[in-house]
């Protein structure tokens, strides 16, 4: 425990390796709470996260943790429907890569104004029929080439 302690007598830099670098669970926890949001948005991109950290995470003050907890496995479905909804534009990204995200969630972005997110929704695999046939019918070209190309528009 005092190790855990001493962490925080180090730079940012150090934790911020220490969170991409560890196995540890323990550490991992107790970085998450860390003052400097690049410590967090480290803890939250690394596999070895838990769950109920991730989580809590998804509600960071910052759009770049937001972002981070996004794109991890980990998150759960009800915290990637929020994100899609309360998410910056990165964040709301990330939302669509990831896999565990809801088909009805997918259809929900498809009316996004982010054209980064629109363009991201047509590319992904995961996204259905449904929703790729909703964005080839948008009126920017990026967005509709995107749907198009995906092998499931075919």
């Amino acid at each position: 425990m005092n190790f855990l302690i001493n962490i925080m007598d180090y730079s940012v830099k150090t934790r911020v390796s220490i969170a991409e670098d560890t196995k540890d669970p323990r550490i991992l926890a107790f970085l998450s709470e860390d003052s400097s949001s690049k410590v967090r948005e480290a803890v939250a991109k690394n596999k070895f996260t838990g769950r109920k950290v991730i989580n809590n995470l998804s509600f960071d003050m910052s759009n770049r943790v937001q972002a981070a907890t996004a794109s991890n496995i980990k998150l759960s479905k009800e915290n990637l429907d929020r994100l899609a909804k309360e998410g910056d534009t990165d964040t709301r990204v990330e939302v669509v890569k990831n896999p565990n995200t809801r088909n009805k969630t997918r259809e929900y972005l498809s009316d996004d104004k982010s054209w980064e997110v629109l363009v991201e929704l047509g590319r992904s695999s995961f996204t259905g029929i449904r929703t790729l046939k909703k964005l080839v019918q948008k009126d920017d070209y990026l967005v509709v080439r995107s749907a198009k190309e995906n092998p499931k528009y075919k």
